[in-house]
């Protein structure tokens, strides 16, 4: 059996690994659901932690909105600019890459009291990008395509991502480097993490969906140029490391920490243990902010 043969067994025998462990994983790390710290909680949807949306779209409940939940977002500006430093003290470029969350991307496919409640706080995901703005935060905001039933972007969204973010990267970008290789997209059929997790409390309702990923191919060599930091959403399964490093013609790391709590996680231990880069780019949900905690970093 050839490497890329070996490589696409074990990625897809790894994916439904991947969508269980990171629903269960976010939904027992995310605050117990409760009225948001917002001042005006009239028409709140009851608290669940699998919402089921419209034509068979699921969202995770755990996904609070920035504007839900102030004094935790104000908390997480705060880290984010206090890590954000220590990493631009080693010497690193750093940009915050901030992903909304499902329900207010596709807030068209909500049940109608959630879409209501979320139409209250159209203007907040961007708001905080801007705060962080005002602090000397450089960052990048993206509005992906998700699953229907899963909690995170898809392939395809992952690619487009790491694109947007090699523009804004132009200056490291090698004319003469390495070349990486476009692979084919691996079509395989499973549950969306949304859809295992009703599935292991007896919900058998969901069906597999058709979910598509690039076969392996093998990185370029050498010290890494880029690291990219966070959680399951810059797994290789989405392809957004591999598909930065194809754009840049550079090596790219990537630290994932599984969890809505991964970015801060995978952050840490960057600081930590990471050898400093010229570029890392820190990818952040935005459950991440709104369910953070001051002084509860795992």
């Amino acid at each position: 059996m050839g490497r890329n043969m070996i490589a696409g067994v074990v990625a897809a025998a790894a994916a439904g690994w991947l969508s269980l462990t990171y629903a269960r994983e976010a939904m027992t790390r995310a605050p117990a659901p409760t009225a948001p710290s917002s001042p005006s909680a009239q028409g709140q949807p009851a608290p669940v932690d699998i919402v089921e949306g419209r034509d068979g779209w699921l969202y995770p409940g755990w996904d609070y909105l920035v504007d839900e939940r102030p004094a935790e977002t104000a908390s997480a500006i705060e880290q984010i600019v206090k890590m954000a430093e220590a990493a631009r003290a080693r010497g690193s470029r750093v940009i915050v890459l901030l992903i909304p969350n499902k329900a207010r991307v596709h807030h068209d496919r909500l049940p109608e009291d959630r879409a209501a409640w979320t139409a209250q706080y159209a203007d907040g995901f961007e708001q905080m990008a801007v705060r962080l703005r005002d602090r000397g935060i450089e960052v990048e905001t993206v509005w992906p395509q998700f699953s229907p039933r899963d909690a995170h972007w898809t392939g395809e969204a992952g690619e487009a991502a790491a694109r947007q973010l090699a523009t804004r990267l132009a200056a490291f970008q090698r004319s003469k480097g390495p070349k990486l290789p476009v692979p084919r997209w691996v079509e395989e059929r499973r549950l969306g993490d949304l859809a295992a997790l009703a599935k292991s409390r007896g919900d058998l309702r969901w069906s597999e969906d058709v979910f598509q990923r690039r076969d392996y191919v093998q990185p370029i060599p050498g010290k890494p140029t880029v690291e990219v930091v966070g959680n399951s959403f810059i797994d290789t399964y989405y392809g957004f490391p591999q598909e930065l490093s194809r754009q840049l013609h550079v090596a790219v790391e990537h630290r994932v920490s599984y969890s809505g709590q991964g970015p801060w996680r995978a952050m840490r231990d960057y600081l930590a243990n990471g050898e400093p880069r010229a570029a890392v780019i820190w990818q952040i949900q935005e459950t991440s902010v709104s369910s953070f905690t001051p002084g509860a970093l795992p």
